[in-house]
């Protein structure tokens, strides 16, 4: 992290189109925002939209405005959000979700610094930096023609890959301590620190919601200790693997399941195995070697 850290804070000196991928949770959006921060735009607009919480008709629109009767429902002149970001930088997450319409018309902002608004011929000059953020497999979309290979080898000049938690697992107790930290304040609470088998399970635990996930785990957990030391019981609580052990402790072998229900079925046929067979989908002599095999008989 700290190399990625380090290749970032070079990175904001720029201000070439940059692309961060990453699982969801590692911190893409805080990465820009601190890109952003450390770059010679801080001083003007941080503008975020977020491409896969906007229909496909809806997000041209969002990004370069439209002009009033552009299209059904354009009831007045609006801005758009590289308008709004003028100077500053544009966020656009979950960049993997846009449509390709759109995709053509950012490949032409990041060219020529010029866009039109929908329904109007008049181009618009913008001084924006565009910095991308996605979870999925760009590659897989370009494969299949969803991803613009120009668009991306754009927004790819400038490239960071966040690493998922579960491939960090060192950062985990420095994470944790920032966390508690930061909810302590927030809910007046002191925090008396983490009991060492906790805090093991929290290195061990795979966190498919990453850091993002961490974070309210902490917050839940600290919660829960009310005051005192988290222990194991409140990360087990919190991330749910005391009901999931629970559960893999209730689970049978998968032969005494076989033989209950092989059991089941001669009990309801009358020890007829000739219909069990049937019923089981199960050859006679099958039926007969796992009757042996079970040591089943007839009460």
């Amino acid at each position: 992290m700290r190399r990625i850290l380090e290749e970032a804070r070079n990175f904001a000196a720029s201000d070439a189109p940059m692309l961060i991928v990453g699982e969801t949770g590692t911190g893409k959006n805080l990465l820009a925002q601190a890109i952003h921060n450390a770059g010679p735009r801080r001083k003007c607009p941080f503008c975020e939209i977020n491409c896969g919480g906007i229909s496909e008709t809806l997000q041209e629109s969002e990004l370069f405005g439209h002009r009033k009767g552009a299209y059904t429902g354009a009831d007045s002149d609006r801005e758009g959000v590289l308008q709004t970001a003028r100077g500053g930088t544009l966020f656009l997450n979950e960049i993997g979700d846009i449509s390709l319409s759109a995709q053509k018309r950012l490949l032409d902002v990041v060219e020529y610094r010029k866009y039109r608004k929908l329904g109007d011929d008049k181009e618009i000059e913008t001084d924006v930096r565009i910095i991308a953020a996605t979870n999925v497999d760009i590659e897989g979309l370009r494969q299949k023609g969803a991803f613009r290979d120009d668009f991306y080898f754009r927004l790819a000049c400038l490239k960071v890959e966040l690493p998922p938690l579960r491939k960090r697992r060192e950062d985990v107790p420095t994470l944790v301590d920032r966390f508690l930290e930061e909810f302590s304040e927030l809910e007046k609470k002191p925090a008396a620190g983490v009991e060492p088998d906790a805090m093991g399970e929290l290195v061990e635990y795979d966190w498919p919601g990453n850091v993002r996930q961490l974070r309210f785990v902490v917050w839940h957990a600290l919660l829960q200790a009310k005051g005192g030391k988290i222990a194991r019981e409140h990360v087990l609580k919190a991330t749910g693997l005391d009901e999931a052990r629970k559960d893999a402790q209730n689970l049978e072998p998968l032969e005494e399941v076989e033989k209950k229900y092989i059991l089941k079925a001669l009990t309801v046929t009358n020890w007829n195995k000739s219909r069990t067979a049937q019923i089981l989908k199960l050859s006679r002599p099958a039926l007969d070697r796992k009757i042996q095999a079970y040591n089943l008989a007839r009460r």
